[in-house]
């Protein structure tokens, strides 16, 4: 039988720091980033701490008078009066140690809250109607939670400068290449600079348009430059989406390659290209389908575990299983929010690819724009990068732009915006530069 165990705490350091903070009116500056209200144990140092943030938002200096009038006499009256503030008061220590103890009481918590995931987890394990799946989810959820120990985020004006300063610095060594990720489409990559870490790039479209041929090739294009790519590919079957990249790297029309009706030399190719992706092994699909943003966070944080991770990419924003909300809206918004969450909580780029609604078609030009995706939540304003694919020769057949694919740099926040053209070879599934640099 297992032996019950106390819950970890300290109590003579919660009430040392408490104390602390009822006599030093500045030491609340060290510690209020620190600790929350539940970190405490103690439900009476609970009530009192609470009550010594409220006066700290509101700049009142916090005294046996102003904390008891803040807690209330119904309060006052459980956590033992104003007797406990005043012994609180005697037990305050040296204010250079009061980070050391909000540490402590933060630490204490936080296998507080280890413990209680372990057990919420034990016990939706023995719920047999509970989605195995989304139990795990929301396990590493609260375990992510708790564990994340937040880099830091702000910085004076000397740290800023000197680490922008290391940056410029490394890109000066590097003979100015381009600082993010290169997709070996060079038009592309000088246009934006690169996809960069901790950035969510949106591509765009209409049905036919071209996103998931682009977005394979931009997908085959880093990993061939090595970086690790996870793709969420919803709409095909992992054959389908094999095909279509072995279709791209072996120069073979697609449907050929479907049938099975190679000739000796095609055969060749198909080897040398399917050993070539074989052997740099580091692209990672994922063709479940009605993903949802946990699943898919859930999923990218074992790769980046087990194999590290550059990209993710997400085929496509309208197969994503979105939370309820009142509103389409407010759920696609959601969804984007933490797909840019995730893009800095993993230091890793992100691209999602999104379907435009039929109001593109009413339009005699028949590009999209950026009022397209307003009707979608808050894609607009949460992408870093917005890309619209545009194809003319589908709703032209006597276009002069056949086998042309329009890319629209339509939003980009630190760089300029403009369209760039790409030769669309649609019976091999590939784009290339209309012009070799």
């Amino acid at each position: 039988m297992t032996e019950s165990k106390a819950l970890p705490f300290s109590l003579q350091v919660e009430c040392d720091l408490i104390g602390t903070l009822l006599v030093n009116e500045d030491a609340i500056n060290e510690v209020i980033d620190i600790l929350e209200i539940e970190d405490f144990y103690n439900s009476a140092n609970q009530i009192i701490y609470e009550a010594l943030t409220k006066l700290y938002m509101r700049d009142i200096k916090a005294d046996i008078v102003t904390i008891s009038n803040e807690i209330g006499e119904e309060k006052l009256t459980k956590i033992g009066g104003v007797t406990y503030l005043s012994k609180l008061i005697d037990s305050g220590i040296s204010g250079s140690n009061i980070t050391n103890y909000a540490e402590i009481i933060k630490e204490k918590s936080n296998r507080r809250k280890l413990i209680k995931a372990a057990q919420d987890l034990i016990d939706k394990a023995y719920n047999e109607k509970a989605e195995i799946q989304d139990i795990v989810n929301k396990t590493q959820d609260k375990l992510l939670e708790t564990t994340n120990t937040n880099d830091k985020l702000i910085y004076t004006d000397d740290e800023l400068m000197t680490c922008t300063l290391q940056a410029i610095q490394e890109r000066y060594k590097s003979g100015g290449e381009i600082p993010g990720m290169r997709t070996g489409l060079k038009l592309l990559d000088n246009a934006i600079n690169g996809f960069k870490r901790g950035e969510l790039n949106i591509i765009a479209g209409r049905p036919s348009m071209g996103k998931t041929v682009f977005a394979l090739n931009v997908a085959d294009g880093l990993a061939a430059e090595g970086y690790k790519v996870a793709l969420f590919e919803m709409e095909m079957t992992p054959e389908a989406l094999g095909m279509r990249r072995l279709a791209a790297k072996a120069y073979i029309d697609s449907i050929k390659l479907n049938r099975g009706s190679l000739n000796d030399d095609e055969w060749k190719r198909l080897g040398y290209r399917t050993g070539e992706i074989a052997g740099r092994n580091n692209m990672f699909t994922d063709c479940s389908v009605n993903l949802s943003i946990q699943d898919i966070k859930a999923r990218s944080k074992k790769i980046k575990q087990k194999y590290g991770l550059d990209v993710i990419i997400v085929d496509h924003l309208t197969l994503m299983k979105m939370a309820k909300k009142e509103r389409r809206d407010l759920e696609v918004a959601d969804t984007t929010m933490h797909l840019k969450f995730l893009a800095k909580e993993l230091d890793v780029t992100v691209i999602l690819l999104s379907q435009l609604s039929r109001a593109v078609e009413q339009r005699s030009d028949k590009r999209p724009m950026l009022s397209d995706l307003r009707e979608s939540g808050s894609i607009e304003q949460d992408a870093d990068v917005v890309m619209f694919l545009y194809r003319d020769e589908y709703y032209d057949v006597e276009s002069e732009e056949k086998g042309i694919l329009e890319v629209n740099i339509a939003k980009q926040r630190n760089g300029k915006t403009g369209a760039l053209k790409f030769i669309y070879k649609e019976e091999y599934q590939l784009i290339t530069e209309m012009f070799k640099r």
